[in-house]
């Protein structure tokens, strides 16, 4: 039996837009830690992207489990 989700139609544009955000986090992130920047400077990259503030974007990744501190992230 196939599991039913019942999403208004602003659910599905905050769950879209959060699964853009982690899917840019995890794409750039390693390019630009790679050059020496640290994980804020994704983090900004992406808010500016998405219009939201670095805080928004770096609760969004701590609630999906992507990142625990930003201190944290290894290459």
């Amino acid at each position: 039996m196939t599991e039913k989700v019942y999403l208004t139609d602003y659910e599905k544009r905050k769950k879209e837009r959060n699964n853009a955000i982690i899917a840019d986090f995890k794409k750039l992130n390693p390019l630009l830690m790679g050059r020496g920047y640290r994980p804020y400077r994704t983090i900004s990259q992406i808010a500016s992207k998405h219009k939201m503030t670095e805080a928004g974007v770096r609760n969004i990744l701590k609630r999906e489990g992507i990142i625990d501190k930003l201190s944290n992230i290894q290459l």
